[in-house]
C-alpha cells in the first residue's frame, strides 16, 4: 500500500512494496452477499501460496491403490482414525478438501474439523510430498485426480465422492476456529437454509486493501501482522445443482441461489494461512485463469478487475487496460481505486488524484467495493505527497488513521512527514505505537532510524540494521547507513568467501581459450547464488561472462566482487533486447541460465546454434527447449517428469569439506544447537520455541540469518526468560559459517517451505560433522537419514523430542556426526564441479538442438 519508511538524505521513494495476502483476500461481506467472487490480492506480490492450485501429477509419480468402487481413490485408513461425531446425528456432514503438496498443513486442517464432520474426502491433484499418505493416516478417503484446469472444477471433484447431507469445504491450509466449530452441528440442523457464509481471516505480512491488524498474542494468527476478511459460502447442502463456478475464484453461492436456495451468515471463523508461505508462486497460473474468466464474461466488470489485480505486479500495461475496461463496464469505484493506485506506481499522481477522490466517495455508496475508505485516503495522501502538496498529504493520512486507527501505512508515512517538518515528538509517539504492533515491518524501523539520525547515530545505525535484516532491499535504511558510515568496501569483505583467484597457469588458459560460456543469473543471493559460485569455479578453464542485474544487497555485492576476482567478466542485464545483442556479438559456445523465479523460465533465447543449459532452483516444472537441465536433488528431478530423461542431470550443489571441521569441545559445556535460517515469514516458523525441548537446562540455541521472524520471536524469548539460552546472532558471510558450525553439537533445520529442491544449509551442517534434526520435506530426506546422520520429525513435538534425545546422548551425537561427514563427502564441491564441467564440455562440442 505504499509504506515509504521515511527519508534519509534528499530523496524518498514512493514505490509500493505490496506482497501476497492470501488466496481469498479482498472482497468484503457485501460483495459476497450479492454473489460476487472474492477478489484475490495475492498477485500484487511475487509469491503467494497455493493449496490445490497447480499442474497435474508429474509423469511417473506413483498412484495410490484404488478404493473398491471408486476409481482413483486411495485405501482408507483404519477405523480408529475415521471421523466420528458422538451422538449419531441424523444429518451427516462431509469435509471436502482439494490439496497439492500440503503434507505440512493438511493434518491441522483435518484435525480442526474432525469433531464436527462424519467423513473426510481429500482430492489430491498431483502431490510429490506425501500429502495422500498424510490424508489417509488422518482417516480420509483419498482420491487422486489430475489438475482439471481451473479452481471451480477442482473444488467440484470431492463433491463427486462425498456422501454427506452437508459439505464443509476447506482449503488444506485453513483451520476451523476451535472455539466456534461446534456451531456447525447446530447450523446444519436448520431446515430453511441451504448454505452459510463463514468469515475467513486471510492472514498476511503486508498491508493490502481491507487490512485488519491481528492480535500478536493470538496463537491462531501464527505470527501474521494482520488479515483481510472475506465471507464466502463454505458450508452448504450437498445437492447435484450445487456446484462451484469460476475459473479463478471458485464460488458456490451463485449456483445455490440459482437453484432457489437460501443463504445466510454464520459466525464460525476460518483461519487461512496461505499467504504466510513462500514456497509457491501462482502468478502464471492466476494470469491464465484470469484471462479465461474475462473471456467467458466479457461484459462483466468483475473478471476484468481480477485480471488487473493479477497483472498489477508484472504487466502494468495489461493491468491498466483491464482496469479501464472494468471502469467502462460500470465498476466506477473499485476499478477507479485500483486504476488510481496503478497510476501512482507509474508516476502519474495528477491523473490518479481524481480517481482516488471518487473512490473515497464510492466507499460509502451502494456499489460493493473491494477496498475501505482508509485505503483510498492512503493512496490519495501518496498522490498529494508525490505532487509536493505536503499539507494536503498530512491531512489525508490523518483521515486514513481516523478510518483505520491501526493502519501501518498511514502511521508510518505520517511519521515520516512529521519528521520532515520537525515534529519529532509526535512522530516518535506514532513510531512507538507501530513498534508495539508491527515489529516485523522494515519501513517502521527505517523511519525510526531517520528519527534518530540527528540525536543518536548509533541508535539510528541499529534501527537501519534491523530494517535491512527484515528487508535487505529497503532503500531508506540503506541510504541512512550510507549517511552515517559512507559506502563500505565490498571487495575486501568478499575476498575471504569468494572462489580463489586462478593460478598463473589457469589465467593463461583463460586468456588463450577460444571457448566462451555465458551465465545468465537473474538472482544473485541465497541458494541460486551458492550454486552460481560453484558453477563459475567449475568452469575455470573457460572464458566466462556473467550477465546479472545490478547488485542491491551486501551479499550480492560481495558475490559480484568475488566473481570478478576469479577473472570473470560481469555485465549488467538491462533488457532482453540488450541481452540478445550481446549474445550475437560474443557468440558463446554455451549458455547457462539459472532459473530462480517463474519469470526467468521462459525458454532459451538462442541467437545461433549454441547449446543452452537450464539450472533449476524452483519447485516448478522447467520450460521445454533446452539442451540439458540441471537439478539439485532427486526430489527436484521427479518434478520434471515432462522433460526427456536423457536431458535431465541430477548434480547436487556441493559443499567445501575442508572448511567444515568441528572443533574439539571441552567437557561440561552447554550442548549447542545451531541453525542457519532464512528468518523470513513463509520460510521460517513463527513458533520456533515450540520446536525446542521443554527443558533447556544445559542447552543453548544459536540462530544465524536475517529476516523479520527474529523481531517477532525475540519478545517471546525475553518474556520466557530465555535470552541467554536462545540467541539470534545475525546474518553470516559464507566465510563465517564454518567457524559458527564448528562450535555446535547439533544442527537444526526448520522451514515452512514444503518443496525445498536443494538445501546448502543442511549440507554445511553435515560437513561440520553435526547430526541434523529436520522436517521430512522436499529433498531433505535425501540428505538426512533417520537414525544414521540425524532425525526427521513432522510435528513440533517430534522435533522437540529428537533434540532432547540428542542433547542427552553424547555417544549418539558422535556416532551420527561421523555418519554426517560421510554423507557430506558424497556432496563434495569437487564432485559437483567435475560433473558440471563434463556436462558443459560435452554439450559445447556439438550445436544446440532444442526440442
Amino acid at each position: 500500500m505504499g509504506v515509504r519508511g521515511g527519508r534519509a538524505g534528499a530523496g524518498r521513494g514512493h514505490a509500493s512494496r505490496v506482497r501476497a495476502s492470501g488466496a481469498d483476500a479482498g472482497s468484503g461481506d457485501e460483495s459476497q452477499r450479492r454473489g460476487a467472487h472474492a477478489l484475490d490480492l495475492a498477485p500484487f506480490g511475487a509469491r503467494g501460496a497455493a493449496t490445490d492450485r497447480g499442474p497435474a501429477r508429474p509423469a511417473g509419480a506413483p498412484a495410490a491403490p484404488d478404493h473398491p468402487g471408486r476409481a482413483g481413490a486411495a485405501r482408507e485408513a483404519p477405523a480408529s482414525r475415521r471421523p466420528e461425531f458422538r451422538g449419531a446425528p441424523e444429518v451427516k456432514v462431509s469435509l471436502c478438501v482439494v490439496a497439492r503438496n500440503e503434507a505440512g498443513f493438511l493434518d491441522d486442517c483435518i484435525e480442526s474439523a474432525r469433531a464436527v464432520v462424519d467423513e473426510i474426502v481429500v482430492v489430491d491433484t498431483g502431490s510429490t510430498d506425501g500429502t495422500p499418505d498424510v490424508a489417509a493416516r488422518a482417516g480420509a478417503l483419498v482420491v487422486r485426480r489430475p489438475w482439471p484446469g481451473d479452481l471451480g472444477r477442482a473444488h467440484d471433484l470431492p463433491l463427486e465422492h462425498a456422501t454427506g447431507d452437508w459439505v464443509l469445504s476447506l482449503d488444506a491450509d485453513e483451520v476451523l476456529d476451535p472455539s466456534r466449530r461446534r456451531r456447525v452441528r447446530d447450523l446444519v440442523a436448520s431446515p430453511s437454509v441451504d448454505g452459510y457464509r463463514l468469515p475467513i481471516r486471510n492472514y498476511g505480512y503486508e498491508p493490502l486493501p481491507k487490512w485488519r491488524p491481528a492480535d500478536p498474542t493470538d496463537p491462531l494468527a501464527r505470527g501474521a501482522l494482520g488479515f483481510i476478511p472475506t465471507r464466502p459460502v463454505r458450508l452448504f447442502r450437498r445437492r447435484p445443482a450445487h456446484r462451484f463456478l469460476g475459473h479463478l475464484h471458485q464460488a458456490i453461492e451463485p449456483s445455490i441461489l440459482r437453484d432457489g436456495g437460501r443463504v445466510a451468515d454464520a459466525d464460525v471463523p476460518i483461519h487461512h494461512y496461505g499467504a504466510l508461505r513462500s514456497d509457491r508462486w501462482k502468478s502464471p497460473l492466476y494470469a491464465r485463469l484470469a484471462r479465461l474468466e474475462a473471456a467467458a464474461r466479457p461484459r462483466d466488470p468483475r473478471p476484468w478487475i481480477e485480471l488487473g489485480v493479477v497483472l498489477f505486479g508484472h504487466d502494468r500495461r495489461g493491468a491498466l487496460a483491464a482496469f479501464r475496461r472494468a471502469r467502462a463496464l460500470g465498476s466506477r469505484a473499485t476499478a477507479g481505486f485500483f486504476l488510481g493506485w496503478l497510476l501512482l506506481e507509474l508516476g502519474r499522481p495528477a491523473h490518479a488524484s481524481p480517481l482516488l477522490r471518487a473512490a473515497i466517495r464510492g466507499a460509502t455508496g451502494r456499489e460493493p467495493v473491494d477496498y475501505d475508505a482508509a485505503d483510498a485516503w492512503e493512496q490519495l495522501a501518496r498522490a498529494h505527497e508525490m505532487r509536493g502538496r505536503r499539507r494536503e498529504a498530512e491531512r489525508a493520512y490523518r483521515r486514513a488513521m481516523s478510518a483505520r486507527p491501526d493502519s501501518p501505512v498511514a502511521m508510518t508515512n505520517l511519521a515520516g512527514m512529521l519528521l520532515d517538518r520537525g515534529a519529532a515528538g509526535e512522530a516518535r509517539k506514532l513510531l512507538d505505537r507501530l513498534l508495539r504492533r508491527y515489529r516485523g515491518l522494515a519501513a517502521v524501523w527505517a523511519t525510526l532510524g531517520v528519527s534518530r539520525l540527528g540525536t543518536s547515530p548509533e541508535a539510528a545505525r541499529h534501527a537501519f540494521g534491523v530494517a535491512l535484516d527484515i528487508d535487505p532491499l529497503d532503500a531508506v535504511a540503506s541510504a541512512g547507513l550510507r549517511s552515517i558510515d559512507g559506502r563500505r568496501d565490498a571487495g575486501a569483505r568478499a575476498a575471504a568467501s569468494s572462489p580463489a583467484r586462478p593460478s598463473r597457469r589457469a589465467r593463461h588458459r583463460l586468456a588463450s581459450a577460444r571457448r566462451l560460456v555465458v551465465s545468465l543469473a537473474p538472482r544473485l543471493g541465497g541458494v541460486p547464488g551458492d550454486f552460481l559460485d560453484h558453477a563459475i569455479a567449475a568452469l575455470e578453464p573457460w572464458r566466462q561472462l556473467l550477465l546479472c542485474p545490478e547488485p542491491r544487497t551486501e551479499e550480492e555485492r560481495q558475490r559480484v566482487a568475488g566473481v570478478r576476482a576469479a577473472g570473470v567478466q560481469v555485465r549488467q542485464m538491462t533488457s532482453l533486447a540488450a541481452m540478445r545483442t550481446l549474445l550475437r556479438r560474443t557468440r558463446p559456445d554455451c549458455v547457462v541460465l539459472h532459473c530462480s523465479a517463474p519469470e526467468d523460465s521462459s525458454g532459451p533465447l538462442r541467437v545461433a546454434d549454441e547449446p543452452w543449459i537450464a539450472v533449476g532452483h524452483l519447485p516448478l516444472p522447467m520450460p521445454e527447449g533446452f539442451d540439458a537441465y540441471v537439478v539439485g536433488s532427486a526430489f527436484h528431478d521427479r518434478l520434471q517428469g515432462h522433460l526427456p530423461p536423457a536431458r535431465r542431470h541430477v548434480i547436487p550443489c556441493g559443499v567445501d569439506l575442508a572448511r567444515g571441521r568441528r572443533r574439539a569441545r571441552a567437557p561440561g559445556g552447554p550442548v549447542t544447537i545451531a541453525m542457519l535460517a532464512r528468518l523470513e515469514p513463509g520460510a521460517f516458523p513463527r513458533r520456533l520455541l515450540a520446536h525446542l525441548p521443554p527443558s533447556l537446562a544445559g542447552v543453548r540455541v544459536l540462530v544465524a540469518g536475517r529476516g523479520a521472524r527474529r523481531f517477532e520471536i525475540e519478545p517471546d524469548v525475553a518474556r520466557l526468560g530465555l535470552t541467554g539460552t536462545v540467541r539470534f546472532v545475525g546474518p553470516l558471510t559464507p566465510a563465517e559459517i564454518p567457524a559458527f558450525l564448528a562450535g555446535a553439537d547439533i544442527g537444526l533445520h526448520l522451514t515452512e517451505l514444503h518443496e525445498e529442491v536443494s538445501c546448502p544449509a543442511v549440507l554445511r551442517m553435515l560437513a561440520a560433522g553435526l547430526p541434523v534434526v529436520a522436517q521430512p520435506r522436499g529433498c531433505l530426506p535425501e540428505l538426512v537419514v533417520p537414525g544414521l546422520n540425524g532425525l526427521l520429525g513432522r510435528s513440533e513435538r517430534e522435533i522437540a523430542g529428537h533434540l532432547a534425545d540428542l542433547a542427552g546422548s553424547p555417544a549418539r551425537r558422535r556416532r551420527m556426526g561421523a555418519a554426517a561427514r560421510r554423507t557430506a563427502r558424497q556432496h563434495d564441491a569437487e564432485r559437483f564441479r567435475s560433473s558440471f564441467l563434463r556436462l558443459v564440455s560435452r554439450l559445447a562440442r556439438r550445436p544446440g538442438t532444442g526440442t
